[in-house]
């Protein structure tokens, strides 16, 4: 934070100021007390596990400031620190003030990134195209919830060009408020998927508050929406842009304010389609290179990124595309997508003992999962694949018939791989899954080899990630590769450990 003094956040926030000096500076705010320091705002949050308020008077020892919903000192506290406490009724929402008022200072364009799967990894890729010619602010590990950008808007500064921001959702509402923190010029939606089902019930209730990204923006009119086109749920909203017929939506229930936005905004898109502005063809893996051909109205561009995954084209594309509303030609993102790597738990490959592990474990959705999958069966040099599956949590009621489904969808892979109709890519041999949702799995990949008379592939399940790593392990691995996938909730990141020989 820059210029920000105790008083201007009792200000910004309402709050009450119990003691401390009002012309203190705090430059950075944290909700982790251990990264308290005599220039901090701690936020104390209470949360499912851990309330914060425990962990006031850890903060106030280092001479930081806390932002409180109760008093948390003694009175030697007091006269013995340099700190200040500041009082409010709900800290989540002073916090929230706080980043939407310190986010009035700043005229720098910010992009937004939502979407059911692939938020990080384009993210990441669209911050590697920007910062080839501006300095960027970009979002930091998993912030990006209400408290999460919260965060980020509070590290704006002057020295920044640009910010991109991730922007995920978790209940209906909750985006409108992210899209008021962050105000994006720039947002870039990768796909409507099922995550979080059981709170949005519908994709087209999911599509919805997606869209909501764009809704809080500060000029409609200088406003980019950047949408994948071959997302079925974004058709009908470029359907809406081009011919402004609600009926288009299917459905899909904008807000008023989104609407309003999405007519004045510029529309880009990406994807597969022939009439996308960012067009991907001549795909092919060759030596660990994803290759493809951008078409624009640039021209053509001959691509190799050093990553494997449709999903991964995607991200590039769409990063391109962001790039270019800031004046960086496709072919010089490009020099910089070629150096992406995969962030940690989000499909690295670590070898170990002449055999590979996909660890592909921050999270999972069906569609992600399914990507995971097609990535196992690109690689190369490989003699076995095995596939370690957890269950994908938050999909209520459809959980079993959602798992029972990417069953299914294991089977018609691998029958597409045996008749040729999948070239360049390898059947997936061994699937293993964790969890009592993931063995609908199993079933699912069982009815369709039994209806369709498919050799079955091997196939177990087991309750504990410690079990499914004992059997891959028992297996002769020599030349194997192994995707381990799941929900964060399901600690499949255990799995790897066993395997690469990190836990004993």
């Amino acid at each position: 934070m820059e210029g920000i003094t105790v008083k201007d956040i009792a200000r910004m926030t309402g709050a009450r100021l119990v003691f401390g000096r009002p012309d203190k500076e705090v430059k950075r705010i944290v909700t982790d007390s251990r990264g308290s320091d005599s220039d901090t705002l701690f936020v104390a949050i209470k949360g499912e596990r851990v309330d914060g308020h425990n962990f006031m008077t850890q903060s106030l020892i280092k001479d930081s400031c806390v932002l409180s919903s109760r008093i948390p000192y003694h009175q030697e506290t007091e006269d013995s620190v340099d700190g200040a406490v500041l009082v409010v009724p709900d800290t989540v929402e002073a916090l929230m003030k706080l980043a939407a008022a310190y986010r009035e200072r700043f005229n720098l364009p910010v992009v937004g990134v939502t979407g059911s799967v692939g938020k990080t990894s384009t993210k990441e890729m669209v911050s590697c195209a920007l910062e080839t010619r501006y300095n960027i602010l970009k979002t930091e590990g998993n912030l990006n919830s209400r408290i999460g950008v919260s965060v980020m808007v509070s590290r704006l500064a002057k020295a920044f060009d640009i910010a991109v921001f991730e922007m995920g959702i978790s209940e209906p509402g909750e985006m409108e408020q992210l899209s008021y923190l962050a105000k994006p010029r720039v947002a870039v939606v990768t796909n409507i998927g099922v995550s979080h089902l059981n709170q949005f019930k519908t994709r087209e209730n999911i599509a919805a508050g997606k869209l909501d990204i764009i809704s809080e923006t500060i000029d409609p009119k200088q406003a980019v929406l950047i949408l994948n086109a071959d997302d079925d749920m974004l058709k009908r909203v470029i359907e809406y842009k081009r011919s402004s017929d609600e009926k288009a939506l299917g459905g899909i229930a904008l807000s008023d304010r989104a609407k309003e936005v999405i007519k004045k905004a510029e529309l880009i898109t990406y994807g597969l389609a022939d009439d996308c502005d960012f067009k991907a063809e001549n795909i092919s893996v060759y030596k660990g290179i994803t290759r493809f051909t951008l078409v624009c109205s640039r021209g053509k561009c001959d691509c190799g990124l050093s990553v494997l995954g449709m999903h991964n084209i995607y991200n590039a594309l769409s990063a391109m595309a962001v790039g270019t509303v800031f004046g960086i030609e496709p072919d010089i993102s490009l020099r910089a997508l070629k150096s992406y790597r995969p962030l940690n738990m989000r499909g690295t490959i670590v070898e170990h003992n002449g055999y590979k592990v996909i660890d592909d474990t921050y999270n999972a959705s069906p569609d992600s999962m399914k990507s995971g999958l097609t990535v196992l069966g690109e690689l190369e040099d490989t003699s076995l694949r095995i596939a370690c599956l957890a269950d994908i949590l938050e999909l209520g009621e459809k959980s079993e018939e959602i798992h029972y489904e990417l069953g299914e969808y294991i089977a018609q892979y691998n029958e597409a791989v045996d008749t040729g109709k999948k070239p360049g890519f390898e059947k997936i041999d061994v699937i293993v899954t964790v969890g009592p949702a993931a063995h609908f799995i199993v079933k699912g990949l069982r009815d369709y080899e039994k209806a369709k008379e498919l050799d079955p592939v091997i196939a177990k399940s087991f309750d504990t990630n410690k079990d499914a790593a004992d059997y891959i392990l028992s297996r002769n691995l020599n030349g194997t590769s192994i995707l381990c996938k799941g929900s964060r909730g399901m600690h499949v990141e255990e799995v790897v450990g066993f395997l690469t020989g990190e836990k004993r």
